[in-house]
């Protein structure tokens, strides 16, 4: 890649994540109902794994300056991170499929929620105990159906015009 196609991708990923920053200050008042997930698939979706990662990881970093860091947030750049890198290596299914996107934005979340409920399952004493990690899983799925349900609508409505506009750019300056 040369330097101009990848200053250019750089350029292109921060926007990416301060969309899915934004998206996420925009959204607070919400519970749950946030871009994060969606961008990150997105990102992956048209411009890779590693790009997808990226997205994720970076928008919580960012967004965490402002919502908080700590040991948490060591898990969530894991979960969306994943999330974001998992959307790349499924690209060409989920671009073409808008039922497979939607599935994998319900599944998405689901992994989320499940990546962070083993950190509060270690958080809790230090330890470990399946009986409480399934527990933590039941307690948290009113947000996680609200954090699937936000995958699916940013999803359906950021698809076409982010789609079309990351397909030209690539297109036009190869990042």
């Amino acid at each position: 890649m040369k330097k101009t196609q990848l200053s250019r991708r750089i350029a292109v990923l921060a926007v990416l994540v301060g969309l899915s920053t934004l998206g996420r200050f925009l959204f607070a008042w919400l519970p749950g109902f946030k871009p994060l997930g969606a961008v990150a698939i997105l990102a992956g979706m048209y411009m890779g794994p590693a790009s997808g990662f990226l997205v994720g990881t970076l928008s919580i970093v960012v967004s965490n300056f402002y919502f908080g860091h700590g040991p948490w947030t060591l898990f969530q750049i894991a979960a969306l991170g994943l999330i974001g890198f998992l959307a790349g290596v499924l690209g060409p299914i989920l671009r073409r499929n808008r039922f497979f996107l939607a599935v994998y934005g319900v599944l998405s979340a689901f992994l989320f929620s499940g990546v962070m409920d083993l950190w509060t399952a270690f958080w809790m004493d230090g330890g470990f105990v399946l009986r409480r990690y399934l527990v933590l899983l039941g307690a948290a799925m009113p947000f996680t159906v609200i954090y699937a349900c936000s995958n699916v609508v940013f999803l359906w409505v950021l698809m076409k015009p982010v789609g079309k506009v990351l397909e030209r750019l690539q297109v036009k300056y190869g990042v």
